[in-house]
């Protein structure tokens, strides 16, 4: 946004975010259209590299996406 400000871009560029299936608090709150992202208490998914249930930056990133 500061880029923009500035006058270096015309447009934000979009923003594109991926959670695995059994891990995917950020996707539920903008899909139920969530105040705020509810932690998964028990995050399933193969992908074990993305498999967090309480993302650290979940509020920054659903205003963001909004």
């Amino acid at each position: 946004m500061e880029l923009q400000e500035l006058g270096f871009m015309d447009r934000l560029p979009m923003m594109t975010g991926i959670q695995a299936e059994g891990s995917s608090p950020v996707v539920r709150a903008i899909r139920e259209n969530f105040p705020e992202v509810i932690p998964e208490l028990n995050p399933e998914t193969v992908a074990t590299a993305i498999r967090i249930g309480a993302p650290v930056n979940a509020e920054k990133a659903l205003t963001a996406i909004r």
